[in-house]
């Protein structure tokens, strides 16, 4: 929103420019680790979002993997649940096993309606025979983030 000297501006376009994080979960505890080749729905965030604006949804995703050198996918997800649509993904290496490596992921959304809207991380072996267990702790958390960037 562009202001101009003598135009007039409300209390609430004020408090909508200052109040961009729209959303965010942090996840502050470990999740219990992958199974399989199964996707595992880790992280949900929702947000109340308005039409024609854009938005950055972030992701940090730390793990720790069983087996070096194993391959997962760590995907967004508009929605709540492993069938929302993948918009965003990378692909997670266990460097080596006990490590703590992570994945940071990031989207531009722009809605077409307002109204709630959900995202979500999840995890699935990719290859390799081990597991990967989603990391979290207060100095260092998981989070999906919904910040509100500019106008569309």
């Amino acid at each position: 929103m562009t202001v101009f000297a003598g135009d007039p501006v409300l209390a609430a376009d004020i408090n909508e420019a200052l109040n961009r994080r729209m959303g965010t979960f942090e996840g502050t505890s470990d999740l219990t680790a992958t199974s399989g080749t199964t996707e595992k729905l880790c992280d949900v965030v929702t947000a109340t979002l308005k039409a024609g604006r854009r938005y950055v949804v972030s992701v940090f995703f730390p793990g720790n993997g069983t087996v070096a050198a194993d391959k997962f996918l760590i995907r967004l997800r508009q929605g709540s649940t492993t069938a929302g649509t993948q918009v965003s993904y990378a692909r997670y290496t266990v460097a080596a096993t006990g490590n703590n490596d992570q994945v940071s992921l990031s989207y531009d959304y722009v809605p077409g309606a307002d109204g709630s809207v959900s995202f979500c991380t999840t995890a699935q072996r990719d290859s390799g025979t081990g597991t990967l267990t989603p990391k979290g702790a207060a100095s260092q958390p998981r989070y999906i983030r919904i910040d509100m960037a500019t106008t569309a």
